[in-house]
């Protein structure tokens, strides 16, 4: 099967919601927003997460996606390059590639992998990142400079590991990848070394996850969930400035989350299994057929909300 692929001007785009106005650049992952009440504006989910297969060789005992080594992989090339181009079309700021582990995708009839997946989607306007434990090795030097990689770290532990994939990605691809950093109670301490150690490696992009108790997790009730002191700290005392929380989570004045989480507003996720959830943390979901931004907008006034879900308001 050959894909055509088209040439893309990286533009600022925007989009007028609820909220107010919201204008984002491309590549630089700049957001601009002006506040404003506008009670006729629809929401329009402007960053999407897909999440390519529920395969990975980690297993880990908290994963919220409860993926493992016999996961499922549904997504084919034709239907994911065909749901990109769409959310790409209609102004999406950003899709999300995850998993389980996304570098284990294939679609062996169209004979393709995750990278040839990467190099089907570099052309796009909108910023393509994916989310990876590096579990297996990645190639870096196969992934497109348009593609924006993360590493994703789950322990401390795991620092030295994780560090050398940077300089492996610096060296393949030239280019430092951003960071995710899991944090969970009691390891506040742990974690700023470790984060110490990658900012050396010249990583600046770091988004903290604080544990959530779904999936896996769930068995671990409140006893790996960070208390809100722990993140406060984390966030005074981290080696890198303007370091990012996850927008689940709200710190008193905390500007760069006060738009809210956005699950089911201007943010959707779509499962192994193709289905539409208001975020990726929520097992309800509505089948995708069509593989078209069209069905969201379709469907999203009746996605199912977690009870830490909350329209964002133009007065926040």
């Amino acid at each position: 099967m050959t894909i055509m692929k088209k040439t893309v001007f990286h533009k600022m785009r925007s989009a007028h919601l609820p909220f107010g106005d919201w204008y984002y650049f491309p590549r630089k992952s700049l957001n601009i927003v002006r506040l404003a009440h506008r009670p006729n504006a629809l929401w329009k989910p402007v960053h999407i997460s897909v999440a390519l297969t529920s395969r990975c060789e980690k297993n880990c005992d908290f994963c919220y996606a409860e993926s493992g080594p016999d996961g499922e992989t549904l997504w084919e090339l034709e239907n994911v390059v065909k749901m990109v181009e769409s959310c790409d079309r209609n102004g999406v700021f950003a899709v999300t590639l995850g998993g389980g582990e996304p570098i284990l995708w294939n679609d062996r009839p169209a004979k393709a992998d995750f990278y040839d997946l990467l190099n089907e989607l570099s052309s796009f306007g909108c910023d393509i990142s994916f989310t990876t434990s590096a579990v297996p090795t990645v190639d870096w030097a196969r992934i497109p400079h348009t593609i924006l990689p993360r590493l994703s770290l789950h322990h401390h532990r795991e620092t030295d590991f994780i560090r050398n994939e940077i300089k492996t990605a610096a060296e393949r691809r030239g280019s430092v990848p951003a960071v995710n950093l899991l944090v969970r109670k009691g390891e506040i301490a742990d974690l700023l070394i470790a984060a110490e150690k990658l900012a050396e490696t010249g990583v600046s992009d770091f988004l903290l996850i604080p544990l959530r108790p779904v999936g896996r997790a769930f068995g671990f009730g409140s006893a790996l969930i960070p208390t809100e002191d722990e993140l406060r700290q984390l966030a005074r005392l981290f080696p890198v400035p303007n370091v990012k929380l996850s927008s689940c989570y709200r710190l008193e004045n905390q500007k760069d989350t006060f738009l809210g989480c956005g699950a089911g507003d201007w943010f959707v996720s779509i499962d192994e299994k193709h289905c539409i959830k208001s975020c990726s943390f929520n097992n309800a979901g509505i089948s995708l057929s069509d593989f078209d931004y069209r069905e969201i907008l379709d469907v999203l006034p009746f996605l199912n909300r977690l009870e830490c879900h909350s329209r964002i308001r133009s007065d926040a």
